[in-house]
């Protein structure tokens, strides 16, 4: 608490004797009191209001005519003073200003200060000034209360080579992609990391408000997930990349199922987009060696993807052992062979 105490001079040679008595005596006067608070310091959620219940002890002033005018402010983090208003002690009376954020619970006291705080708030002071009559003197005095405004983490933005995302992003093979991942880390801070699809940890450089990362990805190998999150963070944001390629055969069983009109053969596939460019089917037994062009379709969200293909009946009879290939874009999938019959289907991939 910092205290500034004025008193008048004393021309006698007792002078400093003369100095400490009325300091003494006015260092004693008009105290500030809290109530319901324990601590040297408040905690608030951001956006909530902070209240503190508060008054004025003036049973040991030597004057009760005199005023005690208590002037309530915010301090922010730049240093500026917010003004929250005035209450004004009188003998057992206690008066506020109108419309402010102080208020006197009873006409009698204690005063309450009721406002919302947020994360730039950092104290309360309270200041307050008097007048002795005997003296002519002015004594002003300031307490402060510490505010610690708490506020959850957030990643505030995922960035792939200068662009914000939040759930796929397209690159090429061997493309070298630079992710950034933007945070608040929140009060009390807690720490952020960069994890992949399977919640392992990935390398970062890391700054007070920043990861960043590099990678390249492969059509053949696992397509990467990228998630920024935090503890206890209220938002996480994460990339997953869909590698332009042709498609890629992920099951070599496809199931097989038979209606009047036509088989229905499906599979899992691979791929950045559900568009197909053709769809072929080549019987391989019973001497077959003509590509068949045949209604499909990819169903499902990228980059796992559900590959429909119908083979009419009169084709479907054509041999056991059978050859699929996709196209999109990108170009044309390895070839699927597999051998058609009820139970398990022995199949393997090839190079179109």
């Amino acid at each position: 608490m910092l205290q500034q105490v004025y008193s008048i001079p004393c021309f006698t040679v007792a002078l400093l004797v003369c100095q400490a008595i009325i300091y003494s005596k006015q260092e004693k006067c008009a105290v500030l009191e809290f109530y319901h608070l324990n601590e040297s310091a408040l905690s608030v959620s951001e956006n909530r209001s902070a209240n503190v219940t508060f008054g004025m002890n003036i049973s040991a002033c030597s004057h009760s005519n005199t005023p005690y005018k208590v002037k309530v402010y915010t301090r922010t983090r730049s240093g500026s003073l917010e003004y929250d208003g005035t209450v004004t002690y009188l003998r057992d009376t206690c008066t506020p200003t109108p419309n402010t954020s102080v208020r006197c619970i009873t006409p009698t006291g204690p005063a309450e200060l009721y406002r919302k705080v947020n994360r730039t708030h950092v104290a309360v002071e309270w200041n307050w000034l008097w007048k002795d009559i005997r003296f002519s003197n002015f004594t002003a005095m300031q307490q402060e209360l510490q505010l610690i405004v708490t506020y959850p983490s957030s990643v505030t933005s995922l960035i792939v080579n200068g662009q914000d995302v939040n759930g796929y992003h397209f690159i090429n093979e061997y493309q070298e992609v630079n992710i950034s991942c933007l945070f608040d880390q929140g009060n009390p801070p807690v720490n952020f990391r960069l994890l992949d699809e399977h919640g392992a940890e990935l390398k970062s450089f890391m700054d007070e408000q920043h990861l960043v990362l590099s990678l390249t990805a492969r059509c053949k190998e696992d397509w990467p997930t990228v998630r920024c999150e935090g503890n206890s963070s209220k938002k996480n944001i994460s990339v997953s990349f869909l590698v332009n390629c042709p498609p890629q055969f992920m099951g070599e069983h496809p199931q097989v199922t038979a209606s009047a009109e036509h088989e229905r053969w499906t599979v899992k596939v691979k791929a950045h987009t559900t568009e197909i460019e053709k769809c072929l089917v080549m019987p391989l037994s019973l001497g077959g060696n003509k590509n068949i062009d045949v209604n499909c379709s990819l169903t499902g969200i990228p980059p796992h993807l559900l590959l429909t293909v119908l083979v009419n009946n009169d084709d479907s009879a054509k041999g056991i052992q059978w050859a699929i290939s996709v196209r999109n874009e990108k170009g044309s999938s390895e070839t699927l062979v597999f051998n058609k019959h009820l139970g398990e289907y022995d199949s393997h991939l090839t190079h179109s």
